[in-house]
């Protein structure tokens, strides 16, 4: 009897998880032309302000392409504005698994903590944020963005020690 495992085991499970979602019948029903104009109108409606149709044509997108991270951050995007955050959260977090190189996932996510009112996981996810930043080239933005967020929660705290 053998005590390995099989090859499929073995491999990189982001990789495994991304093929086994690509190779789900939905993600085969609707081609391209049709899933880019529906990400297309999901886009017009969130500008536009009718972020429940966005809403429902990211998350209808997410159905049939799960590891497409632009329709992942649209859906992630609607659900922080109709005030969803857990949900805004957890998108947010699967794109930064799905793009670990891109910090701009874990900052919105962070964001998202910090209107939950989770403002020590913010803070601490804003930190690796800035940490990541600070060693990889391209994220100016990125991090001065999670810097003055880190600021404000520190004046915050420094706020409530006065008052208290």
């Amino acid at each position: 009897m053998s005590t390995t495992a099989p090859p499929s085991l073995h491999q990189d499970p982001l990789a495994a998880l991304k093929k086994g979602l690509e190779a789900l019948p939905s993600a085969s029903r609707l081609d391209h032309s049709v899933t880019e104009g529906l990400y297309g109108l999901a886009y017009q409606y969130a500008t536009q302000g009718h972020i429940e149709q966005a809403f429902d044509v990211f998350r209808l997108l997410a159905l049939y392409a799960p590891t497409e991270v632009r329709y992942l951050r649209g859906l992630a995007l609607t659900c922080k504005l109709l005030k969803r955050y857990e949900d805004a959260v957890g998108f947010n977090q699967f794109c930064a698994y799905l793009e670990p190189d891109q910090p701009r996932h874990a900052l919105s996510a962070a964001e998202c903590l910090l209107l939950m009112g989770q403002e020590a996981e913010c803070r601490v996810m804003l930190e690796h944020v800035n940490e990541y930043c600070g060693s990889h080239a391209g994220f100016d933005a990125v991090a001065e963005r999670a810097r003055a967020i880190i600021s404000l929660l520190g004046s915050a705290d420094r706020s409530n020690d006065a008052t208290a």
